[in-house]
């Protein structure tokens, strides 16, 4: 028989193996996901390294040459350059990664690459030997590079050139044009030249060729560092730096991005590109998603090159960083590679111009673009990012340009196709078959974890009832004195067992069974009673003899027996009920401490799957076009006292607040890029205002005077000229403007106007004044320039990081404030992270003040019945250090103003604009006590965005900005000699957004789920501890209530098995114990009143057979199981 030991340790092997089980069913994805970074992470000696510093995948590079059949004509501009494609010609591919060298101090890993190309003969259409005829590369390379020398070199170069380079083509065997490479006259020329006098000329190769040097190479493919995701796994495999920079020769504005190829960002998610960075052209490389499909039975995502990959700098404002040269004269379809290829006019696009601008395939001849042919594919694993197939199809041509005076004067500016290779890499066998291994130990996974819950239950309720049954059954008393001693004594069966005598009464027993069947009931009962007197009390021993003599007690134990199994199969079951009541309860608190604990973050990551950006979202077109009305507002203020304006005047500055002037705003967001390496979104504001003269107070006719900034800021300019000018400058200045400027409201918001000083600057510096005109809002209506470019995190990979920006402009420090407070970060205002709580702010990006401004927890407000939190803008966001040191930063050049205005003149074109919350609202008194008529007010004047603090969504937005001019003397300059120094009021506006009932119901949904998942955990926790309580709660008061001593006898009968070493009798003493009543009392005998039967046999004078004188004596002598002995 078990003992309670092993009973507890089966019980809590099935609770952890059911709580395992649980928590890996719930868990599967993150394990999953977390187990596959686990092995795909790079570190020195993991199970991957050998595989990524030696890939065994099948790499093919098919060669298509392109041979020039018409170049005799080559100087006839009317004829079309003729080509035919030769090829392929296949080279198996070798690569291996050398000088490996770890960076653990920002989890990197540098290397360099070299390539082994074998030739493959057989499976080539071409031989090596094939003699192709291509344009004068060379020739061509060095006249562009000429174009910014100096005539007198330039003339010199040309003389070279026509002397040793005058070919316009070269005819050489498809091996030189590929690996083996050819010298030229020209390559020894600029050998012979030191490299100081002409640095241009300088060519770092002995031999020229498309494919020279690559093979067995380490320089060509140069330094690479890449992130080893040990830090954050979204960062495996992607640039860091390429030949010890993150940008690239001649792109100083492209940062590093995309993968090496190995790796991906895992999972993969439906909806965005891929990136990678080429080596061969010095940038990355952007493939968009294009579906999903089948290879060989594993599912997969299919990657292709669209006309968007290759647009350039003007189609694409992406590829705007990469422009060199004339990238606006460049049609669409092409990419310019000069700067990565030492000057040469080398352009990369799909292979015969496929998905380019017709004007390249009508410039040449032979070009057949075929989708199945030239399309770039890539297809990959979603689960892991493992490369299954790749197409990589790329084509390098030439740019050929009249040029005075060369071998190419009289030629046609004609882009000529050179080479273009078919790149396939393809997965092994061996390791597809991994790869087919991940779903089915997915699906074994899940199985073996509902496999463990079901076992664990098992273990928790089936066994322990088992255990139960088995510890009832010594219960189910045989015949003879070994039982009657049990039952007698009331000794319980895990007690009486273990004793050396119990041990020798049951074998006894057994013995005197096996005997009554052949001499009989009475023989074998004095045997047996007579063996065990040993182990028990003669007394008892005695009464069984005596019982044993009677036939009636005889028949009435016979009975008995036939009716304990039945009550000790009920009382097992019974008890097997109470354990699994207990085992439930102790199941469900332990769910519910974990959903108390976890349950909003476990919310939060399902709710991030759905509600993560991407083109399939549901958030997706709310975000890109809001469906909510939006009005701007806008505030002027009237100057109406401008001639008062000098130093000593008693009259201050007044002015009147016009408005507000209404427009219905209309946005929308364009130029969208999905980066998949970081799970961000860049994209640009286009918005559209409709001037809405029903909600307006006047017209954008009104006549308002404000601050003439531009003369004021010419005037600052003017300390730059030397005397003569500045003189001259000061007394035009002075004789044609004013401190003032009176135009119409539309005016000066988004029509704006011709100023004179305005069209001066351009003619003088055009690259100095960005604008044509002047006007508050000028330039923003319909611009995708105004706000610049954005880019946001999605939230794919953390939910809490959706909709925070992520960079402005390519720069995630503006520069116009030193330290954290230039720091690109915050939200744009359509998202904020979930799980708000009121002890941290949340930011507020704003493009036009080129920082994030703080917005602090004020108060819970209810909005449609939803609870929110209302986040306003307090004196830390508009104090420079005054009351917060870590606004300190905020003060530019060094110059601190009273708290409650901030300088954005490296915002605003270097002019002295400062920003405030409306009528100087919570600034320093100094502001206001400076001018007449601003009348700040919280009602009107405060800014703030409520939020509901589960999904962070704005539901109340209100307030804004005002822009001021600070006013102060120049000397030099008649017109502001005398000014004061003071902050003038030019403007604020507004924006004001509510949501309505419906999209709030929707909101809503959120903090009911969180509140019903609160109210299920606390339902789990408080049924877990009635479950558990329950049954020993109910036990101990029916205890306390019951006059029973039987059932308390029964209650405590497990403090008897602590005595396991000791005798019966011994066992018994601490129930004895607990039923005296009097310390002289020897003994006392209780009987269980409701199951005692008159029936029972037990009468006074029966046959004789008992020794006892009374019934009293006789019911001890019975051993019945009703009688207990005290």
């Amino acid at each position: 028989m078990m003992g309670k030991n092993r009973i507890a340790l089966t019980s809590l092997v099935g609770l952890l193996l059911a709580t395992l089980g649980l928590i890996s069913i719930l868990n599967f994805e993150r394990i999953q996901r977390r187990t596959l970074e686990w092995f795909m992470v790079l570190r020195p000696n993991s199970m991957l390294i050998n595989l990524w510093q030696t890939p065994s995948l099948g790499m093919t590079a098919n060669v298509f040459i392109f041979n020039w059949t018409n170049s005799e004509q080559f100087n006839n501009p009317n004829v079309k350059p003729r080509f035919e494609e030769l090829g392929p010609y296949v080279f198996r591919e070798r690569q291996e990664k050398l000088n490996v060298v770890w960076h653990p101090e920002n989890y990197t890993v540098s290397y360099m690459r070299r390539s082994h190309f074998y030739f493959d003969q057989e499976a080539s259409a071409r031989n090596l030997t094939d003699s192709i005829v291509a344009p004068n590369t060379l020739s061509v390379g060095l006249l562009n590079k000429m174009q910014n020398w100096n005539p007198m070199l330039r003339t010199l170069m040309l003389m070279a050139i026509n002397m040793n380079g005058n070919e316009p083509t070269f005819v050489r065997p498809a091996d030189d044009w590929l690996f083996s490479g050819f010298d030229t006259p020209l390559i020894k020329i600029s050998k012979m030249m030191p490299t100081r006098m002409v640095p241009e000329l300088h060519f770092p190769y002995e031999r020229i060729g498309y494919g020279y040097p690559r093979n067995d190479s380490e320089q060509i493919y140069g330094h690479h560092n890449v992130y080893t995701g040990q830090d954050d796994f979204s960062k495996l495999g992607q640039i860091a730096r390429w030949r010890y920079d993150n940008v690239t020769a001649g792109q100083p504005d492209c940062k590093l991005s995309g993968s090496m190829g190995e790796f991906h960002p895992i999972p993969l998610r439906q909806g965005r590109p891929i990136s990678y960075f080429v080596p061969d052209i010095c940038r990355e490389l952007i493939l968009d998603y294009a579906g999903t499909t089948l290879f060989e039975g594993i599912p997969a995502f299919v990657y292709k090159g669209t006309p968007r990959n290759m647009a350039n700098g003007t189609d694409n404002p992406d590829h705007s960083c990469y422009c060199t040269g004339n990238c606006k004269e460049v049609r669409s379809g092409v990419l310019n590679l000069s700067a990565c290829w030492y000057d040469v006019p080398i352009f990369v696009s799909f292979p015969h111009f496929y998905n380019a601008d017709p004007y390249y395939v009508d410039g040449v001849e032979g070009m057949k673009p075929d989708k199945d042919r030239h399309e770039m594919s890539v297809i990959l694993e979603p689960t892991t990012g493992m490369l299954l197939d790749i197409k990589a199809r790329l084509m390098i041509s030439l740019l050929v340009e009249p040029r005075p005076g060369s071998i190419f004067r009289k030629s046609r500016r004609t882009f000529f196709p050179l080479v273009w290779v078919d790149y396939r890499v393809r997965i092994t066998p061996d390791l597809l078959v991994y790869l087919n291994l991940l779903p089915i130990s997915a699906l074994m996974g899940k199985i073996c974890s509902c496999i463990a819950v079901g076992l664990g239950l098992v273990l928790l309720l089936w066994y322990p009832r088992q255990i139960i049954v088995n510890i009832a059954k010594p219960h189910n008393m045989s015949t003879g004195c070994g039982s009657d001693v049990h039952i007698g004594s009331r000794i319980p069966v895990q007690a009486a067992s273990t004793t050396p005598a119990a041990r020798n009464h049951k074998r006894l027993a057994s013995v005197q069974r096996s005997k009554s069947k052949r001499t009989g009931v009475k023989k074998a009962t004095r045997v047996a009673c007579k063996t065990t007197t040993k182990a028990t009390s003669k007394a008892f021993c005695a009464g069984t003899a005596r019982d044993a003599d009677s036939n009636r007690h005889r028949k009435s134990q016979q009975k008995q027996q036939e009716q304990q199994p039945a009550e000790m199969t009920s009382r097992a079951r019974h008890c097997a009920w109470r354990l699994s009541i207990v085992i439930l309860g102790a199941c469900c608190i332990a769910a519910g401490v974990y959903l108390l604990r976890n349950w909003i973050e476990i919310f939060t990551r399902m709710r991030g799957k759905e509600m993560a950006l991407s083109p399939t979202s549901p958030a997706f077109e709310s975000w890109k076009v809001s469906p909510l009305p939006l009005n701007f507002d806008v505030y002027l203020f009237n100057w109406t006292n401008p001639e008062d304006l000098y130093e000593g005047s008693k009259r201050k500055p007044h002015f009147v607040q016009l408005g507000p002037y209404r427009f219905r705003e209309k946005p929308d967001k364009v130029d969208i890029e999905w980066h998949n390496h970081n799970a961000s979104i860049s994209f640009r504001k286009k918005a559209y205002f409709y001037f809405d003269a029903a909600g307006s107070n006047g017209t954008l006719q009104d006549i308002v005077t404000s601050v003439n900034t531009v003369a004021h800021a010419g005037a600052k300019r003017l300390s730059e000229l030397n005397t003569l000018f500045q003189f001259v400058a000061s007394t035009t200045l002075s004789s044609t403007q004013e401190v003032s400027e009176t135009r119409t409201a539309e005016e000066w918001l988004f029509k704006g106007f011709v100023h004179k000083l305005v069209t001066l600057g351009k003619l003088i510096s055009p690259e100095a004044v960005p604008y044509d005109r002047i006007g508050y809002q000028y330039g923003r209506n319909g611009s995708t320039s105004f706000d610049g470019d954005i880019n946001m995190f999605t939230g794919a990979d953390d939910i809490r990081k959706m909709g925070q920006i992520h960079s402005w402009n390519n720069k995630t420090h503006t520069g116009a404030y030193s330290g954290s407070c230039g720091n690109v970060m915050g939200s744009m205002g359509e998202f904020f992270p979930p799980n708000l709580n009121t002890s941290d702010p949340v930011y507020l990006y704003m493009p036009k003040m080129c920082r994030a401004v703080p917005l602090d927890y004020t108060e819970t407000v209810t909005i449609h019945g939803i609870t929110a939190y209302k986040y306003s803008g307090t004196r830390h966001a508009v104090d420079n250090g005054t009351m917060y040191p870590d606004t300190k930063c905020l003060c530019v050049d060094g110059q601190c103003f009273p708290a409650g205005v901030i300088n954005v003149k490296y915002c605003s074109y270097n002019t002295s604009i400062f920003m405030s919350y409306p009528h100087f609202y919570l600034a320093d008194p100094i502001y206001l006590e400076a001018v007449d008529g601003l009348q700040p007010e919280k009602e009107k004047h405060e800014f703030y965005m409520t939020l509901e603090p589960n999904a962070g969504v704005p539901m109340d937005v209100g307030g804004g900005f005002q822009a001021n001019y600070l006013m102060e003397p120049v000397s030099g300059v008649a017109l502001y000699a005398r000014v004061p120094r003071v902050l003038l009021p030019l403007m604020w506006a507004e924006e004001r957004v509510r949501v309505t009932e419906e999209i709030a119901s929707n909101i809503g949904l959120v903090p009911l789920i969180v509140m019903l998942g609160q109210v299920f955990t606390g339902i789990l926790l408080a049924g877990g501890l009635i479950c558990t309580c329950w049954y020993p709660t109910r036990k101990l008061t029916s205890l306390c209530h019951s006059d029973d001593p039987k059932a308390k006898a029964a209650v405590l009968r497990p403090l008897t098995s602590l005595a396991v070493g000791a005798s019966a009798t011994g066992a018994t003493l601490t129930v004895q114990q607990l039923f005296r009543q009097n310390p002289s009392h020897i003994e006392r005998v209780g009987v269980r009143l409701l199951d005692y039967r008159r029936s029972s046999g037990i009468e006074d004078g029966d046959d004789g057979s008992s020794h006892g004188n009374t019934s009293r004596d006789r019911l001890i002598e019975s051993c019945s199981p009703d009688v207990i002995i005290s």
